[in-house]
């Protein structure tokens, strides 16, 4: 058995070769950036009217005048107009600005006192005011977006900005998902008393979805040759994730097929609760196998603490770093073991409380948590202190 930093530290030593693609911009989001993306021209790429109002040059603003209009600009006008010194334009929106014109005074704060005559009454008067200057959100040839961003609908925006239809993604690895238990059945199914619907692929399938990830998935009985032809005919797969069958148990078969599959398993067993019996295995082939207790909170905990930064080092992205919160209450253990237990924001964030359950096979108390909160190992008693927390 071995301590939950050792067990991070020998997944994260393992590497996963994986390719790249090029794919269209539409069908990027939840993918990983594999290249350098820079600006091809000055956004704005023009002095652009932020609002509705009246273009002059600031040098010869005065309350005291009166300009005549004679022109309008709507957004996509190019017009090369020049003004005299009493003269304003009319401008939309969006529009450029006629060169020399450094100010824009918005209609609210204008009234025509004659035909085509206006007067200005606003109270501050600055250069460029209400005008997004050529250049200001990116230069000609800017880096923009790095690789390793993970693709979102404003990523996506903005490239579609930058006139990049398609791009380059890492592509993801291919996941098989394992159920497995002679008790478990699909969701379809109408469960007799001692059986219960396969919950623990569809969280993972749910998590694996943010980084576009579509994982096949089957439920396998516990019957020692079905396993171990189920996990010998998986070898396209780059992962494989089981979720029950990793404990001591005489229907625990997960390790023992692994060893006879030719599989090195690089640690079972971390001092963690829930999650204890985690297991860890690689092939020749370079193929990992993560075998994960089988009730809920145990999938749910070993997927935020080990596999899913796991997977974002792989995919080329950050992991993602652990947050400090005040826990406000008590809580006692009595192993020597980490444990991770449900925690909720109190009204303000700045600090959590615990979330009771019945165990790590409740079902229901994770819908009604923020996360899981981290009571070190050394510690027993915990009282009104600073945890680290992951959020879900």
């Amino acid at each position: 058995m071995i301590e939950i930093d050792e067990a991070s530290k020998k997944i994260f030593d393992q590497t996963l070769p994986i390719s790249i693609k090029e794919i269209d911009l539409l069908e990027a989001r939840g993918f990983v950036l594999a290249e350098n993306i820079f600006s091809d021209r000055d956004y704005p790429p023009f002095n652009r009217a932020t609002m509705d109002g009246f273009a002059i040059s600031c040098a010869n603003f005065s309350r005291e005048k009166k300009y005549k209009l004679v022109q309008k600009i709507f957004a996509g006008d190019h017009k090369n107009i020049q003004i005299e010194a009493n003269e304003c334009i009319s401008i939309m929106t969006g529009a450029a600005l006629p060169n020399g014109l450094d100010l824009v005074i918005k209609k609210e704060e204008s009234q025509i006192v004659d035909k085509d005559c206006i007067e200005f009454h606003t109270e501050k008067i600055k250069s460029f005011s209400n005008i997004a200057i050529e250049g200001e959100d990116l230069k000609a040839n800017q880096l923009v977006l790095e690789s390793g961003s993970l693709m979102n609908s404003q990523n996506i925006s903005l490239l579609a900005s930058l006139g990049k239809p398609k791009i380059k993604i890492f592509a993801p690895p291919k996941i098989m998902i394992f159920s497995t238990g002679n008790e478990i059945i699909s969701i379809e199914s109408m469960p007799e008393k001692n059986q219960i619907r396969d919950s623990n692929s569809f969280y993972l399938r749910s998590e694996l979805s943010n980084y576009n990830i579509h994982p096949e998935s089957k439920i396998i009985p516990d019957d020692f040759e079905l396993i171990s032809a189920e996990i010998k005919n998986a070898n396209p797969f780059n992962i494989i994730l089981i979720t029950g069958g990793v404990s001591e148990g005489d229907s625990d078969f997960i390790p023992k097929a692994l060893i006879d599959l030719g599989y090195e398993i690089i640690f079972h067993k971390v001092k963690m609760k829930p999650g204890k019996p985690f297991l860890f295995a690689k092939n020749l082939e370079n193929q990992f196998v993560f075998g994960i207790p089988g009730n809920p909170l145990s999938v749910q905990v070993v997927w935020k603490v080990f596999i899913e930064n796991f997977l974002r080092k792989i995919l080329k992205l950050n992991t993602e770093s652990k947050q400090k919160k005040l826990f406000e209450g008590v809580r006692f253990k009595k192993t020597n073991f980490t444990e991770f237990f449900l925690f909720r924001y109190k009204k303000s964030k700045s600090s959590i409380e615990e979330v009771r359950h019945t165990g790590s096979g409740d079902i229901k108390s994770p819908s009604f948590a923020d996360g899981i909160a981290i009571h070190p190992s050394h510690l027993n008693e915990i009282k009104n202190i600073d945890l680290e927390i992951i959020e879900w």
